[in-house]
C-alpha cells in the first residue's frame, strides 16, 4: 500500500524496459515502422508506473533514461520537437492529479521516515557484514519457513533483527553482501562491457540506429545504488539487457567478432 492505494509492482520492470524501447523507437522516427504502438505503450507505461506502481526511484529512472536519449539524439527536427511536446504534455496532466502530488510530495521525505529510514539502515547493516566477511558477507541464504530457531537466526542474517532490512534495496551493496567481493567486482566488469559496446558502435557512427541503448544503460546506472538488475526481482531484465546489446553489435558489426578486437 502507499497514500491508501494497492500498489502492484510484480510487471514493474518489464513494463520499464517497454518504455525505454518504445521511447528510442519513436524517436528514430522511421516512416517504415508503425508508431502508434509504441506512443500508447508509453502513456499506458508512464500511467502505471505513477499510479499503479507508485515505485519512486523506478519512474524517476525512466524519466532519466529517456532524458539522456534525447540529449544524444542530437538531429531535431519537427517530429521529435512535436513528440517531446506531447510527452511533456503528458506528464503535465499526469502531476495534476492529486495522488500524482502526494506521490511527488514522498520525494522529500527525511531521512527518518519510511522506505528512506530503512535504505539507510540497511546501508549500515550490510556494509558491515562485507567488512567482517569480504568473501561472503550474508551468502545465498534461506531465511526458510515457520518459527523454528535456526530459520529465525537466518532471517535475522539476512534482514537484521528489526526484520525489515533487504538486500534488494541497497543496489551494489547487497549485490556485494550476497555474492562478496566477486560479485561486485563482475558487475564493474559488466558496466564496463555495456559502455565499451556503446563506444563501438558511437564510433561507427551508428549510435542513432541503437538509442535504446543509451537508455537501457542510462537506467542501469541510475539503479545501481538502489534497483539494481541482478536482484532477484529484477534479475530477468539482465539476460534482456545482454540479449539487446550483443543483438546491437552484432548489427553493427555485421558478424561477430570479440569486442576486444576493437581500437
Amino acid at each position: 500500500m502507499r497514500n491508501d492505494r494497492i500498489r502492484l509492482i510484480q510487471p514493474a520492470l518489464i513494463i520499464s524496459f517497454s518504455i525505454i524501447l518504445s521511447w528510442a523507437e519513436l524517436l528514430k522516427l522511421e516512416k517504415r515502422n508503425n508508431k502508434i504502438l509504441h506512443f500508447y505503450n508509453i502513456i499506458l507505461g508512464l500511467i502505471y508506473l505513477i499510479l499503479v506502481c507508485q515505485t519512486r526511484m523506478l519512474t524517476l529512472s525512466i524519466l532519466v533514461s529517456m532524458t539522456t536519449i534525447i540529449l544524444v539524439k542530437r538531429k531535431g527536427n519537427l517530429k521529435q520537437i512535436a513528440l517531446i511536446i506531447l510527452l511533456a504534455i503528458l506528464m503535465l496532466v499526469i502531476y495534476n492529479l492529486d495522488f500524482t502530488k502526494s506521490f511527488i510530495k514522498e520525494f522529500n521525505l527525511d531521512s527518518s521516515t519510511g522506505s528512506v529510514y530503512a535504505r539507510q539502515e540497511g546501508l549500515d547493516y550490510y556494509l558491515k557484514k562485507i567488512e567482517d566477511n569480504p568473501i561472503s558477507p550474508v551468502g545465498l541464504l534461506n531465511e526458510g519457513d515457520g518459527i523454528d530457531v535456526h530459520n529465525l537466526e537466518r532471517s535475522y542474517i539476512l534482514h537484521g533483527k528489526q526484520g525489515y532490512l533487504f538486500v534488494s534495496d541497497v543496489g551494489i551493496v547487497g549485490l556485494t553482501a550476497t555474492l562478496g567481493i566477486a560479485g561486485s567486482i563482475w558487475f564493474v566488469f559488466f558496466i564496463v562491457k555495456l559502455l565499451r559496446i556503446l563506444i563501438y558502435i558511437r564510433k561507427n557512427n551508428k549510435l542513432e540506429d541503437f538509442l535504446e541503448l543509451v537508455g537501457i544503460t542510462a537506467f542501469i546506472l541510475v539503479n545501481i545504488f538502489t534497483l539494481i538488475i541482478t536482484d532477484m526481482e529484477r534479475i530477468m531484465s539482465l539476460p534482456v539487457a545482454l540479449a539487446i546489446f550483443e543483438y546491437s553489435y552484432i548489427s553493427c558489426n555485421g558478424k561477430f567478432t570479440k569486442l576486444n578486437n576493437f581500437s
